[in-house]
């Protein structure tokens, strides 16, 4: 979140602004690594988890979901389409040009469903179930469709 330092002029709200940059001074509250603000980067936004252990006296492994890992991999995708659109001016669905390998994943059918036009992708895991896919698009939007495949 930004906050922003204000000062009272004539008689409304007004942004202070910085004597060196003459601009106004926002305070960034985010939690993320210093020098980079990964608040518009959600994949990179951290987990927090809760625990009833008292912190020091025993190590909390931390609990990632089959789900989590499965869109991790689709992002993967994305980042490695990014990198071949940029040099081939087309996306493609083979894995192997995009420098990946399938990544075994318990609740997903693998390899990844890729389908690509001259201008965009997407890349899906199913569930095993056949009722889920995950999906992620060339915009790097990702989402989760239901019923997708009925027996």
């Amino acid at each position: 979140r930004v906050e922003w330092h204000l000062k009272v002029k004539d008689g409304a709200y007004a942004k202070s602004i910085n004597p060196v940059t003459h601009k106004p001074m926002p305070d960034f509250w985010v939690w993320s690594p210093q020098g980079l603000v990964n608040m518009h980067y959600p994949e990179m936004w951290g987990y927090v988890q809760f625990s009833t252990e008292i912190v020091g006296e025993r190590e909390v492994p931390f609990i990632e979901t089959e789900e989590e890992k499965a869109k991790w991999f689709l992002r993967q995708i994305y980042y490695k389409e990014r990198i071949y659109y940029q040099k081939h001016r087309t996306y493609t669905a083979d894995l192997k040009k995009l420098g990946l390998k399938n990544r075994p994943l318990a609740n997903y059918m693998t390899p990844p469903v890729i389908e690509c036009t001259s201008d965009m992708f997407e890349a899906a895991l199913i569930k095993k179930d056949k009722k889920t896919k995950l999906c992620i698009r060339n915009d790097g939007f990702v989402y989760r469709k239901k019923n997708v495949m009925r027996e």
